[in-house]
């Protein structure tokens, strides 16, 4: 409470000596030098010392009070209600996989959660791959949405988170990303995004009882292993991996009570990265080739093959590249 407390008091940009500090809080001195180098451990930029006072340069924290302080400020944007009281936030430093970390928790778990990781050592992706998440450099979050649903509606999630974090990237940067189908989020053919969703299925409904989506975002991430030949980054100068999650979590919660609705699939099909591409797909291993058509209504893929037939492809085991 001291920590959020101190950060409330320099929000503003002013700086207070930690004797000021100390009064109004009714702690020591020495409390508030502890509380703030905890803070600076945390990702907070703080300046000074105890006598001259204290002043926040900038932060780049992941924590449940940033996060909800960050909130607060894109609804205030962007006008969508602020949903995240209620909320459970857990914030790590390393994990191996914030997908994994949410699958684990949800038995356990009594509502919605949020997980985030400064540092994932197994991130995942689609299919098996693996996605690249090094330190500070990457947003790697999982939203966790409880509640019976039937396999169709959790499908449609992958979509939807595709839409949140495009939405927020151009709310908070005004740069405008595409989405390759299904999952994939590019800037200047660069892949800066990967969204991978699960869920946790009952087995005597038949419906799954958690919707798990995750999603790893390289802000400033330059330096990637050789076999990641088509990765990129936002590369926004003063965008905290922070703003952007607690960005992406308002979309996505605001779009989920009326997921069935598919009010996202508009700007879904708009942003599509593959319209218009000579493509190939796999279907069970099988190579097929074709132009991207479009998106229909439900989320697919709607593609010309060289005979003019026209093929819908669903999520799934299809993999799709460009030619």
């Amino acid at each position: 409470m001291l920590k959020e407390n101190i950060l409330t008091e320099l929000s503003d940009g002013k700086t207070v000596s930690g004797q000021e500090l100390a009064k109004k809080f009714s702690v020591s001195r020495n409390a508030v030098w502890k509380a703030v180098n905890s803070l600076k451990e945390e990702g907070y930029m703080i300046t000074g010392a105890n006598k001259a006072g204290y002043t926040l340069r900038g932060k780049d924290a992941l924590t449940p009070f940033q996060l909800k302080a960050d909130a607060e400020k894109y609804s205030a944007l962007t006008g969508l209600p602020d949903l995240f009281d209620g909320l459970d936030i857990i914030c790590l430093d390393e994990i191996d996989s914030t997908n994994n970390e949410a699958k684990r928790l949800a038995p356990s778990l009594k509502g919605n959660a949020l997980i985030t990781a400064g540092k994932q050592t197994a991130g995942r992706g689609r299919l098996g791959r693996s996605f690249y998440s090094p330190e500070k450099t990457g947003a790697y979050f999982t939203l966790a949405l409880h509640g019976e649903r039937e396999l169709s509606e959790a499908e449609k999630f992958t979509s939807l988170a595709a839409v949140a974090v495009c939405r927020a990237i151009e709310n908070l940067t005004g740069r405008s990303p595409l989405i390759k189908w299904v999952n994939d989020l590019y800037l200047d053919d660069k892949k800066i995004c990967g969204i991978l969703t699960e869920a946790v299925s009952d087995m005597e409904s038949g419906k799954t009882s958690c919707v798990i989506i995750g999603a790893g975002v390289n802000l400033s991430t330059e330096d990637f292993p050789p076999e990641v030949k088509t990765a990129g980054s936002v590369g926004a100068e003063g965008l905290t991996r922070s703003a952007l999650i607690s960005a992406a979590v308002c979309e996505i919660l605001n779009g989920a009570a009326n997921i069935n609705e598919n009010g996202h699939i508009p700007y879904y099909r708009e942003r599509s990265y593959l319209k218009d591409k000579e493509i190939y797909y796999f279907v069970s291993g099988e190579r097929r080739e074709g132009v991207a058509a479009g998106i229909d209504d439900d989320g697919g893929l709607i593609v010309k093959a060289p005979d003019g037939e026209t093929v819908k492809l669903s999520g799934g085991e299809v993999s799709v590249r460009v030619k």
